[in-house]
């Protein structure tokens, strides 16, 4: 259907994907001017992905995509009208897209009612020629006899990865509740926003343990008598380029007079960033400016003060937008920076990838080295690919700090930066762990095509390098991804191996990782599915894979909680559930600064293996972004015949892992040995044994106590302390058993991790998988509990 310069039609075709609900599908309906192109999400019988029931009722009737002509779609994952009631949200059911027209012009409207059928709801998406934005009509009707109080329409959003901006909030990094006229979000190539044309939205941004989880706007709240009806009109913007673009659009829609700050940067920056606050320090609007330094701010008429940020510095005006718009010219001047030159290496001299943090040392402020998310500059924080650089900082004292992981020792140093000398950081970063025979690895992280991540696939890999890391798994949700282009492009394939995973995400049963696992094949079935189905098809076109349970009892995602299972007896009260995996992810890193979670996740380790339950421990990170959740720790050592990164055959790991030929490690590398010939995951025969244990830590790194567990009751422990600890600590146990026995050994720490691990309380741990002994000698383990 076309007309007035707008068209509709149908997804007939789409091309295969795996990706978790990618737009368009068959079925879906798209909407398009000269501009703008939307796609709602339709009834298909299946997704691309094989799936039906739940993925397709999340996207039936949602607006999946927005985006521009010869751009790209953005990053839109979702944007759903919704219905409160008292503050409360009323559940609705999807009836139908309509296909109709106002005037001349197609318009798409997807019609909803209440579960309980008091309301009937319909909302239309309408497009015009030459038109940044998709303007949003949905009405409620009272369909009940009665009357209906304190009702709001309004819309459930979510997007890619980065924060969203609000006026007056700036960006929001933490949940908040605000009247708020417009928001935006800023993404890779296109910039989104909604625009509240009938006045402010009563916004909830919503954060969980990753991050932003996305937010609700609302309009007024009103009463509706029966048959009676309500109408809210909001705007949907999408733009090329920054915010500025989005809220002038989103000023004007909304009937306010525009008015411009303009100015330009000399010299241009590398970057810089201008902030409109008023008066009382509230940021109303944020924009980069352009590589030729100039740059523009729409904005209300009105008093505000102009801060500018770049690498140099910050520089600051106040300036008046006149009443009817108008312009004023700004003439902020960027601070000349003073610079930093740095060349880590190792005792070679070689180059390598690093972590760098430059902390200001007072009165000097913590820099901000880029005005992203990047691996280049991430706040404080940057990785460096080889080591070598040169930043540029404000004047002032700096604390550098540089890392590579808990197997190098870190290069401090206190430097005085000057506009006219600058600085130089010449260090080699010593490796001062020894690993030999196992690799490093993270078996669970995201970037990119996870949708609560925005991390590109180069800057992950650069960054898992930059900590260590020398085998890594990617498992994005319901997404098969492959690290091979982004460390082939960054010349990393002698430093980080990888291997294609999917992270399994699931409604009712939690999170599992399946690694190796081919691009080539299906997603494994994530919906309306049991786990042993589930692991029968992971089995059935992987056989090589490892199966891993994540984060077992994390609220509402993991597998032991919404399994319903009690570990000492082994029973789950949950029907459907299934012990065919092979690893378990006793630690993660969201877990990290609670102790406690830790605990319990080794403790009911402990009696899974005591009912012959023998699942491979393993620490992984589930970093979902550069800095704050930082990849490699925890990490998981494995013990393979080939260590050298990229040269260590994915079946390999994979095999080990089954086999328990691990050990797990967040600053601490702990090894275990029984009789001189048994490491983990491997077997002793007789009642005496001999347990030889080395304890290996940075001298950053705090240890001042091991323990040895048999059959998970503790019947060592070794102190000391921290300040005279040796940085490789062995000794020997001998032991006697009656029965059959395991060993696992635990070290750890108590001084904070603070100047590796920044913005973390995070203390230092590790600990092996089991040495199983044969006591009785019969050729077999029997495991206390059975």
């Amino acid at each position: 259907m076309r007309g007035g310069g707008v068209g509709a039609f149908v997804v007939t075709s789409a091309k295969p994907s795996h990706a978790e609900a990618a737009p368009p599908d068959v079925g879906d309906l798209v909407l398009e001017s000269d501009r703008v192109r939307l796609v709602l999400g339709g009834d298909a019988p299946q997704t691309r992905s094989g799936m039906g029931g739940y993925l397709r009722q999340e996207r039936f009737g949602a607006l999946l995509e927005l985006g521009l002509a010869g751009v790209g779609s953005g990053d839109v994952l979702e944007l759903r009208s919704v219905l409160y009631a008292k503050g409360s949200p009323v559940p609705l059911r999807m009836l139908g897209i309509d296909v109709s027209k106002a005037g001349e012009r197609p318009v798409l409207a997807v019609e909803e009612s209440s579960r309980d059928g008091r309301f009937e709801l319909r909302t239309e998406y309408r497009l015009g020629p030459q038109q940044n934005f998709v303007e949003l009509v949905t009405s409620v009707t009272n369909s009940s006899p009665d009357p209906a109080s304190a009702l709001q329409l309004g819309d459930r959003t979510r997007w890619r990865g980065a924060p969203a901006f609000a006026p007056r909030l700036g960006y929001v990094h933490a949940a908040a509740r605000a009247d708020i006229p417009w928001l935006g979000r800023t993404g890779s190539k296109l910039t989104h926003g909604l625009a509240f044309t009938a006045g402010t939205a009563h916004a909830s941004f919503l954060f969980d343990e990753v991050g932003s989880a996305g937010h609700v706007t609302l309009g007024a709240s009103a009463d509706l008598l029966p048959g009676a009806s309500l109408q809210y009109r909001r705007d949907a913007i999408v733009v090329e380029g920054g915010l500025g673009k989005l809220a002038e659009i989103a000023w004007r829609r909304q009937g306010r007079a525009v008015g411009y700050a303009r100015g330009e940067l000399r010299p241009a920056q590398t970057w810089a960033t201008i902030e409109a606050r008023h008066l009382d320090g509230r940021t109303v609007l944020s924009v980069l400016a352009a590589m030729d330094g100039r740059f523009e701010l729409p904005l209300p008429p009105g008093e505000y003060r102009f801060v500018l940020r770049a690498p140099g510095g910050g520089d600051e005006q106040l300036a008046t937008i006149p009443e009817g718009g108008g312009a004023v010219d700004l003439s902020l001047v960027p601070p000349l920076a003073g610079t930093l030159s740095y060349l880590l290496t190792n005792e070679q001299q070689q180059p390598m990838p690093v972590r760098v943090l430059v902390r200001g040392v007072p009165p000097t402020q913590d820099p901000e080295l880029g005005p992203s998310a990047g691996a280049a500059g991430a706040k404080n924080i940057l990785y460096s690919l080889e080591g070598a650089g040169v930043l540029a900082l404000p004047r002032g004292r700096y604390e550098i700090i540089a890392s590579r992981g808990p197997e190098y020792a870190l290069v401090r140093q206190t430097l005085e930066v000057s506009a006219a000398l600058g600085a130089t950081l010449r260090a080699q970063l010593s490796r001062v762990v020894d690993t030999t025979g196992y690799i490093a690895g993270d078996f669970h992280v995201h970037a990119a095509p996870s949708s609560d991540a925005d991390v590109s696939l180069t800057d992950r890999v650069l960054a898992l390098a930059g900590e260590g890391i020398e085998f890594a798994a990617a498992t994005d949700h319901n997404h098969v991804t492959d690290y091979a282009d982004a460390i082939r492009s960054q010349g990393l394939g002698n430093r980080l191996g990888a291997v294609t995973g999917v992270e399994v995400t699931t409604l009712d049963w939690g999170h599992f990782n399946a690694f190796p696992y081919s691009p080539s094949l299906p997603i494994p079935p994530f919906e309306n599915t049991s786990p042993g189905e589930m692991f029968a098809a992971v089995r059935a076109r992987a056989p090589l894979a490892v199966l891993q349970v994540n984060h077992p009892r994390m609220p509402g995602v993991g597998y032991f909680q919404l399994g319903e299972l009690d570990t000492k007896t082994g029973v789950a009260q949950n029907p459907g559930f299934s012990f065919a995996f092979d690893t378990l992810e006793v630690t993660n890193g969201f877990d990290l600064e609670n102790p406690t979670v830790l605990e319990t996740n080794l403790r009911e380790w402990f009696e899974l293996l005591n009912l012959g339950r023998r699942y491979t421990a393993v620490g992984n990170s589930d970093s979902h972004r550069l800095i704050y959740q930082w990849a490699g720790w925890p990490r998981t050592y494995v013990k393979v015949p080939d260590q050298q990164p990229g040269a260590t055959a994915p079946e390999a790991v994979a095999r080990a892992l089954r086999s328990g030929h691990a050990v797990v490690s967040c600053g601490i590398f702990v090894l275990s040995n029984a009789n001189g010939s048994a490491g983990p995951g491997d077997s002793v025969s007789g009642s005496r044994v001999s347990l030889e244990v080395s304890v290996r830590a940075p001298e950053w790194v705090d240890v001042s106590r091991v323990e040895i567990y048999a059959n998970g009751n503790k019947v060592e422990e070794r102190a000391w302390g921290s300040l005279t600890r040796p940085p490789v600590w062995n000794f020997a146990v001998d032991l006697s058993f009656a029965a059959d026995t395991w060993l696992v050994v635990v070290a750890r720490g108590e001084n904070f991790m603070n100047d590796a691990l920044p913005g973390k309380w995070i203390r230092p741990f590790g600990f092996t998988n089991p040495i199983f002994v044969d006591a009785d000698e019969d050729g077999r383990f029997t495991p206390p509990g059975r």
